[in-house]
């Protein structure tokens, strides 16, 4: 199914759907959540912004600070399901579930600054906050950096990973208990999220709706 939507004429991501998009390895609710807080600890150049969708159909941005109680919700979830020892996999699937839940509905961030996110997130763990690599991470053989080198082969290697963890797949597969929780505020009907259907609301009552980018929008 397509992850996206469209709000106002441009592309959208729900914030239900981002750790989908990396299969949970990265941007899962809770680091997500931190990301929105604007945590001074994550350290990275320019803060993620998510906004919410009104049912009049206005758009406008949440304030950091209130992602802070979704951070701690998220954190009760894992402590919940901890305290009754559930299985690992059972306790992940409902961690997903639940963690999922509590993000809230309507509320999305736009895909284009999304993806510039990421990359600069990329670029922050390949290379540190300064920009370079740092003389830690490049070990005994540091002085030995030219393409050849164990230690510039081991670079490249675990750049590869880093871009792996958190490449996006906008068409990522999801469990359909999910998907219509994931398309919760952006649809009129949630058979047509479902169905790839990309909406905008335009109105209380009325949306705008396409099948996919490569078929004629319906009237």
């Amino acid at each position: 199914m397509s992850l996206i939507v469209i709000v106002e004429g441009r592309e959208a991501v729900p914030v239900r759907a981002i750790a989908f998009l990396t299969d949970w390895r990265e941007l899962q609710p809770e680091s997500l959540a931190r990301q929105l807080s604007d945590d001074d600890e994550v350290g990275l150049p320019g803060a993620l912004v998510a906004h919410r969708l009104h049912s009049a159909g206005h758009v406008d941005a949440i304030p950091a600070r209130w992602w802070i109680e979704k951070r701690r919700e998220i954190q009760a979830i894992s402590e919940d399901i901890r305290a009754v020892q559930a299985g690992h996999e059972s306790g992940r699937q409902r961690w997903r579930r639940e963690a999922t839940h509590v993000l809230p509905a309507g509320v999305f961030v736009w895909k284009s600054e999304l993806d510039d996110f990421v990359s600069r997130m990329i670029a922050y763990q390949q290379l540190g906050p300064a920009g370079v690599p740092s003389e830690h991470s490049r070990g005994e053989d540091a002085g030995d950096d030219h393409p050849g080198s164990p230690w510039a082969k081991e670079r490249a290697a675990l750049s590869r990973q880093i871009e792996a963890r958190y490449r996006l797949d906008y068409e990522a597969l999801v469990l359909p208990e999910l998907q219509v929780v994931i398309g919760e505020g952006f649809e009129a009907d949630p058979i047509a999220f479902r169905e790839g259907f990309l909406c905008t609301r335009i109105g209380s009552t009325v949306w705008d709706c396409w099948r996919r980018p490569e078929t004629e929008p319906l009237l």
